[in-house]
């Protein structure tokens, strides 16, 4: 679809996420917008909800201190959750570069499912600016019980020297700060979200020094991360960022993780998984 957009002489091209299913097929994907000089965007329109922003404005203006640590987790399985996760939490501290990533992963009940990923996955991720990531994704995350909608119990915030901020995807946003504790409301919503994602592709089409926030480059960083967190869970140990050369995770995590018994996180995760 991507060569199509190319061939009929789109200047603009947006994606749904995540950009690719393998490191091999991300890079392949990379390089065409890339070599035809057109732009890509990749929906991560959650970004715009109210309490998204309300903890980016929290986080940005220093009340929680110097970020040490980010955080997300999400019960939904890899391939639907942990690229969103990771943007989010690399927006909350300034998008710094990735340095390496260590992870595991569990379950083959969704490595055949039609968004291939392990049934659970969890690693850290070390960036550059000495921030560090800690992620899970899948049928072990935890429960986030001030959502009830299972697909949107994702919780996503950083913490720092004075305090903490944090969102839930479907609940509203918290921050506790030297200030006190503050809290508001927001939920996911297509309808809110979507408006404000969309002129901003109009600016950056209209304008060269207007990028939009949600580009493919940034969105790279984020799959690149997802993958080499595949990699980690399928050949152990840590692998360093950026990666070298295209490669098949899926295929890899086939062949690696085990057939063993699924333990869940919540009870709310049975009806999705094989357990």
């Amino acid at each position: 679809m991507i060569r199509a957009g190319i061939e009929a002489g789109a200047r603009l091209i947006a994606t749904e996420k995540p950009i690719a299913l393998t490191s091999a097929e991300g890079l392949e994907i990379r390089k065409m917008p890339e070599g035809a000089g057109v732009k890509a965007v990749v929906s991560r329109q959650h970004r715009y909800g109210e309490h998204y922003r309300r903890v980016k404005e929290v986080i940005s203006s220093g009340a929680v201190g110097r970020i040490h640590t980010v955080y997300g987790t999400a019960t939904g399985w890899m391939m639907h959750m942990l690229s969103h996760l990771i943007d989010y939490m690399r927006w909350y501290h300034g998008e710094a570069e990735a340095e390496w990533v260590i992870a595991q992963a569990a379950g083959r009940s969704k490595l055949n499912d039609a968004h291939p990923s392990p049934d659970y996955i969890a690693g850290f991720i070390h960036f550059a600016n000495g921030v560090h990531g800690v992620v899970e994704c899948g049928a072990g995350a935890r429960d986030v019980p001030e959502v009830d909608y299972w697909w949107r119990k994702c919780r996503i915030g950083a913490q720092g020297t004075g305090g903490f901020a944090e969102v839930m995807t479907g609940g509203g946003w918290r921050a506790v700060t030297r200030e006190g504790a503050f809290s508001g409301g927001g939920s996911m919503h297509y309808d809110l979200d979507m408006p404000p994602y969309i002129p901003e592709i109009a600016d950056w089409l209209d304008d060269e020094a207007k990028p939009h926030p949600c580009r493919f480059e940034s969105a790279w960083r984020g799959f690149e991360i997802m993958m080499a967190m595949c990699r980690s869970a399928a050949a152990g140990g840590q692998v360093a960022l950026p990666l070298e050369g295209g490669a098949d995770e899926i295929v890899m995590l086939r062949a690696a993780v085990p057939d063993r018994k699924l333990l869940l996180g919540t009870a709310s995760s049975a009806k999705e998984y094989r357990v």
